[in-house]
């Protein structure tokens, strides 16, 4: 999916509550997982921004409306490229940045590329797991 405009926003949402709508059914973890598991390509401004609202509304919303999900399953990933988040920007909006991402447990792959991305993974090349 891409984010250029609201309507991409729009979708994005209701993928991610669809996916929740799956997961709650679902009795292996690994499955819940797998379904949980939403990967950002990009670090930029847009990339960071779609992470911490993907995170928000899995953490403020959709965890409280399904109870069977255990908190710790959902996970947000952003893969970037570079050697850092928000690539050009001053050092300590870089920083904040980071440290709020971690504060979020949202996992920062950098200097990685995704090499293939499928309907159920997304693999950052040879000798990575795919996410």
């Amino acid at each position: 999916m891409f984010m250029r405009e609201l309507n991409d926003a729009v979708l994005l949402r209701n993928q991610v509550i669809d996916l929740f709508e799956i997961a709650a059914v679902l009795t292996n973890e690994e499955e819940r997982r797998e379904h949980l598991r939403f990967v950002i390509v990009g670090a930029g401004p847009t990339g960071i921004e779609t992470a911490t609202e993907i995170y928000d509304l899995i953490h403020h919303v959709l965890l409280k409306r399904y109870p069977e999900i255990p908190a710790n399953i959902p996970e947000v990933c952003i893969v970037q490229s570079g050697e850092q988040v928000l690539p050009g920007w001053d050092k300590k909006i870089v920083q904040i940045t980071e440290r709020q991402l971690a504060k979020m447990d949202i996992k920062v792959y950098l200097k990685s590329r995704v090499a293939e991305v499928g309907p159920n993974f997304v693999s950052l090349g040879k000798d990575t797991e795919p996410l």
